[in-house]
């Protein structure tokens, strides 16, 4: 089949010089637009998972076999100077009311990865402020909400040693909360308790602000 081409002429405002011509081909045309429908499609995809999903808790016996290939390298939020009185703590844990766990620090916090990934979502929610959500192997999601900035974009590949964004408190959801990360784990469409898988950081009882 013939590569037909298309010629693109753009005038110039100087008057020793008409302008330029490009020629574009039919496959090129054809290749932009499949790569727009593709960055579309995926966009979506993962503005779903943040905004329209119906999550399923999971029943953790019955899936002892799956998540037990969840390892996170390292916590979402670092500790700081392996000291209790100047660290981040878990401050809202997981229920059924509540699909994540909240983690406290103050303005400007780093916020990681716990896993290697792949960016699906990076963007502000009027609800859930600056968000992004993060592709990782075997099915895993995990989600980032509240944050004061976003340091990833669509499709970036993610490490665990590269901060993704800073700790906030943007959107409405969090009213009249201090600064804090909301921090979820799916997979396959349920939330999971992404707590067991935590490493450093505690969980304080924020009425009695008594460590557990």
């Amino acid at each position: 089949m013939k590569n037909k081409k298309f010629n693109l002429f753009i005038t110039s405002n100087e008057v020793d010089n008409f302008g330029t011509t490009y020629s574009i081909s039919k496959y090129s045309i054809y290749l932009g637009i499949l790569s727009a429908v593709m960055i579309l499609f995926l966009s979506l995809f993962g503005i779903y998972f943040l905004f329209f999903s119906n999550p399923k808790i999971v029943i953790e016996k019955s899936l002892v076999k799956d998540i037990s290939k969840i390892q996170f390298v390292k916590d979402p939020v670092k500790t700081k100077n392996n000291s209790e009185f100047e660290t981040s703590f878990i401050t809202s844990v997981f229920d059924n009311n509540h699909f994540g766990i909240d983690i406290n620090g103050s303005i400007g916090t780093k916020i990681y990865s716990p896993m290697n990934g792949r960016v699906i979502y990076s963007g502000f929610d009027k609800k859930f402020g600056n968000s992004i959500i993060i592709s990782h192997k075997n099915g895993y999601i995990t989600k980032y909400m509240h944050n004061k900035e976003n340091f990833v974009k669509f499709g970036d590949a993610i490490k665990v040693d590269k901060p993704i964004a800073e700790m906030g408190n943007s959107g409405s959801a969090v009213k009249n909360e201090g600064i804090h990360l909301h921090f979820e784990l799916w997979r396959d469409g349920e939330v999971i308790n992404p707590s067991k898988y935590i490493k450093n950081l505690k969980v304080v009882d924020i009425d009695t602000f008594v460590s557990k």
